[in-house]
């Protein structure tokens, strides 16, 4: 250590004042002496700055032996640290101290391998059963409810029953008679039947179109049993030609109606020549849509139906563009018979189209006229209208239709306008010629815009017979 003390020099021992001087320097080695450490620990003995070795060694360091101590070179390089642990309980016991490399330790219930110890061990129980502290197992007596895997040997195997049934200790399956039920089979596509089409043995089939016999063998025929006696064979010849088909129509027809065929397969209900033989009570122009009521008194039992739509009106047309003529409309005739008097039915009169504006715009359409059932059941009857003249074109529209009719009449068609804008080359279009519902003719001027003309009315006659 190092303390720095600066004494006043003595000149003369024969002064007075020596004393003083003396009594100075004691004090200030008093003063520098309790700045020192002391070696015996006397106190104040804690350095009040840091202490610089200058490089040297400090020798005879003790083992540090508190958080606090200093740790020598063989202290921090040395695998163990001398710090005191205490003793361990649990499963792993032992008393380890590093501090005297006392490191042995015990794994309680455990082998040196890593598995329980035998005695360690609890009793087992179940299908596997094993006592206490041992290691013997006893696989218990096996039986059919004991297995999850595997295949079940043919002579454990118990009678089924139901719908497939077997023999106890066999696994031979048979399905029984008469229990297979329709919703149990496999399901027909849309629109067949499940059956064999070939005229051969086939497995079964969803057929589209079942056919009936076989060529070279059984003629096909449908039989159709009475609902209390008796039955009705319906059968193809035995030459039944090509391509031959029919189509039945899709109402019951009236009384003393027939079946009729127009050659290509389709069928419909046409009254018999001798049903009009009744006579004439009446014949009536209906004018406008009303409920008509059939004739009593005497009573009325047939008709002779004539029933017409409205034409279209012709467009208006441009100074020098002729119009086209519109198409007539479509007329029917119509027999009904088995008629009941008193009973009702519902007659729609067809409306004129309207005629093009000047403007000029297109003619307005005619409209149906139909005859539907009321009280009495008949089929409905449609003579539709024709379309008005478009606008600025020229051209003459198409006629009506008709349905359901005996005779069904599509109107005639109108004719188109043309020319050059002048008088003398230019002509309107011609309607569509009819007796009772014509089309209308096309307009034209040279100088100027000119209307269109409306077309006409629908209509119904009636001829009541007894």
């Amino acid at each position: 250590m190092a303390i720095n003390v600066s004494l006043a020099q003595l000149t003369t021992l024969n002064n007075t004042s020596i004393l003083g001087q003396i009594n100075s320097n004691n004090a200030i080695l008093q003063t520098a002496l309790t700045d020192a450490v002391s070696r015996s620990g006397q106190s104040p003995n804690n350095m009040t700055s840091p202490l610089d070795m200058n490089s040297n060694q400090i020798f005879n360091l003790p083992p540090p032996s508190t958080g606090n101590s200093p740790a020598r070179l063989n202290d921090v390089t040395s695998t163990t640290i001398p710090v005191a642990f205490p003793t361990l309980i649990g499963d792993v016991t032992g008393t380890v101290n590093i501090g005297t490399g006392n490191t042995t330790t015990t794994v309680q219930n455990v082998s040196t391998a890593g598995s329980i110890k035998a005695s360690a061990m609890p009793a087992l129980t179940g299908d596997v059963t094993m006592p206490a502290g041992s290691t013997v197992t006893t696989l218990a007596t096996g039986n059919a409810g004991n297995l999850n895997s595997g295949t079940l040997l043919a002579a454990r195997m118990p009678a089924l029953t139901g719908d497939v049934t077997t023999t106890v200790n066999t696994v031979a399956s048979t399905i029984s008679n008469n229990v297979v039920s329709n919703t149990k089979l496999a399901q027909a596509t849309a629109n067949t039947l499940k059956g064999n089409p070939t005229g051969s043995t086939s497995n079964i089939t969803d057929t589209v179109a079942p056919v009936l016999g076989n060529n070279g063998g059984t003629g096909g025929s449908v039989t159709l049993n009475g609902a209390t006696s008796g039955s009705c064979i319906v059968k193809v010849a035995t030459a039944a030609g090509t391509s031959t088909n029919f189509q039945l129509p899709p109402t019951n027809g009236l009384n003393t109606n027939v079946l009729q065929t127009d050659g290509a397969g389709n069928t419909s209900w046409v009254a018999t020549a001798s049903a009009s033989s009744g006579s004439l009570r009446s014949k009536v122009v209906y004018s406008g849509s009303q409920t008509i009521t059939i004739p009593t008194s005497p009573n009325a039992t047939q008709a002779a139906i004539q029933m017409w739509g409205g034409s279209g009106g012709s467009s208006g047309a441009s100074a020098g563009f002729p119009s086209g003529g519109t198409g007539a409309a479509g007329y029917l005739e119509k027999y009904l018979t088995g008629l009941t008097a008193g009973n009702t039915v519902v007659y729609t009169q067809g409306a004129a189209g309207s005629a093009g504006a000047s403007t000029p715009t297109a003619g307005g359409n005619g409209s149906a006229s139909t005859l539907v059932s009321g009280t009495q059941t008949i089929t409905t009857l449609t003579a539709n209208g024709s379309n008005g003249g478009p606008v600025n074109t020229g051209g003459g529209t198409a006629g009506g239709t008709a349905t359901n009719g005996d005779v069904n009449i599509t109107g005639v068609n109108g004719t188109a306008g043309f020319g050059d804008g002048t008088a003398t080359t230019s002509s309107v279009g011609a309607g569509g010629g009819s007796l009772f519902s014509p089309g209308t003719v096309g307009v034209f001027t040279v100088g100027a815009n000119v209307a269109g003309i409306a077309g006409h009315s629908g209509g119904l006659i009636i001829s009541w017979f007894t």
